[in-house]
């Protein structure tokens, strides 16, 4: 499905999207009111505020998680191929794009401590990582909205896949397009205008790297996710340092 939403048009796979982001936001924005409305656990959690409590436990993956949560919002730059006015849409969606993705974190997470309390969170989240929030949900809300976590958080990685390779035949198809890569990567679809040959590539990569990782007998969550998860967001933070410098130095370089 993620091959063929790919292949097609950009607008067809934005109308997916849409449709389940607001399912998954608005489940977990159902699950923050409630919290809010019964005053969590023991009261509102304060830990943000505290040093010490930022500081425990091991920062460095707290951040490399914190960072890899707002990965892609520099990444509406590559569909400016496909905007009706780039100059102006591509930078008010990638500042809208992080103001939301921020508050709506800063949010459900304080919502999801405060509704275990500061330690019952840490408990929690060790002991159930992957079902704390349908447990929460369970408890606040009902049996039904635990049931409809389930089904939104499979709804959410597909949305999450097919996210990244529009994203990544995007790329593609820009390095094709300035002969960086094979020029025919550079092609877009006659009818869907989409980068079809870019795309078909990025299927045949995820191919590849899955059959790998069956091969190998390794564990989806625990090594694939976790360990691909770790090298993606180090190389892209080199990559946005890269960049920021370039900018900087090209921008410096005298005029000729």
């Amino acid at each position: 499905m993620v091959s063929l939403l790919g292949y097609r048009q950009i607008d067809l796979s934005g109308k997916v999207l849409g449709v389940l982001l607001l399912g998954e936001v608005g489940v977990v924005l159902l699950i923050d009111s409630f919290v809010v409305g019964r005053g969590g656990h023991h009261g509102f959690s304060s830990a943000p505020l505290h040093l010490a409590a930022i500081t425990s436990g091991a920062p460095g993956i707290a951040i490399m998680f914190a960072l890899a949560g707002f990965l892609g919002f520099e990444s509406t730059v590559v569909f400016r191929d496909e905007a009706r006015n780039p100059a102006r849409t591509i930078p008010r969606a990638t500042y809208i794009a992080l103001a939301l993705i921020g508050c709506f974190y800063a949010l459900s997470s304080w919502a999801l401590v405060s509704a275990w309390g500061d330690k019952g969170a840490v408990s929690a989240a060790g002991a159930n990582p992957g079902g704390m929030l349908a447990e929460t949900a369970r408890i606040y809300v009902g049996s039904y909205a635990a049931d409809l976590v389930s089904v939104l958080l499979i709804t959410s990685l597909f949305a999450a896949v097919l996210s990244f390779h529009n994203v990544s035949a995007r790329y593609l198809f820009s390095l094709g397009k300035t002969s960086v890569l094979s020029r025919r990567l550079g092609r877009s679809h006659p009818k869907h205008s989409s980068p079809h040959h870019a795309s078909v590539m990025v299927t045949m990569l995820t191919l590849l790297l899955i059959a790998g990782a069956v091969a190998a007998g390794l564990d989806p969550a625990a090594q694939v996710f976790a360990w691909l998860a770790g090298v993606a967001t180090g190389v892209v933070v080199a990559l946005m340092l890269a960049t920021c410098l370039s900018v900087m130095i090209f921008f410096r370089r005298p005029r000729l």
